[in-house]
């Protein structure tokens, strides 16, 4: 709307009124002027150009596309600017730097009178904080900006934080939780090593160990022990049935083998008898007085006799090796047992030993986070009630000073902004105080 105005007015001829209007136009083009509130440009800070020319010979305002665009101010405090080259600006107002890019121009140019230039500052150099704080480190600027507002946008004075407290309270609760479950297993591999000790030495009860016997009015410590004789009882029934049955079919096998040795006394017996009537019949038929088919009945008859003793013999052997077998399965299922109960036991001593080395860690770690919450706590409450002490540090003309400041101070760009915390009074009174006041604080987080 403002540039239709602006052309209408150049075509009526009132280039005066236009120039002064194209004037007004560039100064209030930026919402933020440098002029306006007395900023002096230095490095780090970003500006935006804009470089207008009224031609009269064209009825026209002419913009200078090449100028146009945004620019830093170098280390040494000079602008960059095309067909100018370098325009030191350090210290100067956007209006003064605008009216020195103006005068070059139309000194580079053999321009009648300068164009008009505007100058807004887009960016800032930043303000630093350093200290006490939360968040030291470099922050954008913006004037009107004081000491108070700097430390809140650094994160607000450094003081002992809640997550801390809040995290030193859940080491107490977790490390508290930690030494009590490693009690209980403790407990529980204790209970199991008097068990295996007791197989092992295959008595008939458990011997638990003093520490566990002292408080067996424990509802837990019971349940436990109970349940170790039971396991106890079972895994000892179970060998005995084993060993009961290989022992059975010993016996077994051993009277099959006695019936075996019989049948065959039985056998040699009766070879004996046939092969004294085989005797007589033969000698019967070489004197002619018996018939040869009953000599060959007799021998068929021995022959059957010996056919069945070796049977018995084999299946003896069989027997007295399957009772040999039996043997063997004896002793390993006892090797077994021994060799499994042995393991069993070095895993439960190593786990003994691995659960007091985290008991001993856990405990320390509580001890710490005991101690530690508490007086972190009441540093919390002392450095709440300390005040900041504020310093200003700031570079004029290359050479820097420090400003003793207040929360309402105002800071300029480039400023580094010093928090500091004094040191308190020692008083052993109130310290204790204080820390029986976060003791019993953290007691009821």
């Amino acid at each position: 709307m403002f540039m239709k105005t602006l052309f209408a007015s150049l075509r009526r001829g009132r280039a005066g009124t236009a120039l002064a209007a194209l004037a007004l136009a560039c100064a209030t083009a930026a919402p933020v002027l440098a002029a306006e509130d007395g900023y002096r440009l230095g490095p780090q800070d970003r500006i935006r150009l804009r470089v207008h020319e009224w031609r009269a010979t064209q009825d026209q305002v002419f913009e200078w596309e090449a100028l146009r665009g945004e620019f830093t101010v170098g280390a040494e405090g000079n602008l960059a600017i095309p067909l100018i080259g370098e325009v030191p600006v350090a210290g100067l107002l956007a209006s003064e730097v605008a009216s020195t890019i103006g005068a070059q121009m139309r000194d580079r140019m053999g321009l009648t009178v300068p164009p008009d230039a505007s100058v807004e500052v887009v960016e800032f150099r930043p303000f630093y904080v350093a200290g006490e704080v939360t968040k030291p480190g470099p922050y954008a600027f913006r004037p009107g900006l004081t000491v108070l507002q700097a430390t809140a946008i650094a994160g607000g004075i450094l003081r002992p934080s809640d997550a801390g407290l809040m995290r030193l309270g859940k080491e107490v609760i977790a490390n508290e939780g930690e030494i009590n479950l490693l009690r209980q297993e403790r407990d529980m591999a204790l209970a199991r090593r008097a068990r295996l000790q007791a197989e092992l030495e295959t008595t008939p009860e458990i011997s638990f160990p003093d520490d566990l016997a002292r408080r067996g009015g424990d509802r837990a410590i019971i349940l436990l022990m109970q349940q170790e004789r039971l396991i106890f009882k079972a895994r000892n029934e179970a060998f005995k049935a084993q060993t009961e049955t290989l022992a059975e079919l010993k016996k077994f096998l051993e009277k099959e083998a006695e019936a075996l040795k019989a049948q065959l006394v039985t056998q040699d017996t009766q070879l004996e008898l046939v092969n004294r009537e085989l005797q007589s019949v033969s000698t019967l038929v070489e004197k002619g007085f018996a018939i040869a088919p009953r000599q060959l009945a007799l021998e068929r008859g021995v022959a059957q006799i010996q056919g069945d003793r070796l049977r018995l013999e084999t299946e003896l052997l069989r027997v007295r090796q399957e009772s040999a077998k039996t043997d063997m399965a004896i002793i390993e299922l006892r090797n077994k047992r021994a060799n499994d109960l042995s393991v069993e036991m070095r895993e439960t001593q190593a786990r003994l030993e691995q659960i007091e080395q985290k008991t001993a860690t856990s405990t320390d770690l509580l001890y710490e986070a005991e101690v530690l919450a508490p007086r972190m706590l009441a540093d919390r409450i002392r450095g709440a009630r300390l005040r900041p002490v504020y310093l200003v540090v700031r570079t004029e003309a290359g050479k820097t000073r420090e400003i003793e400041a207040n929360e309402g101070t105002p800071l300029e760009a480039g400023d580094t902004l010093k928090v500091d915390l004094p040191l308190p009074a020692p008083d052993p009174g109130g310290s204790a105080a204080l820390l029986k006041e976060a003791q019993q604080a953290i007691r009821t987080r």
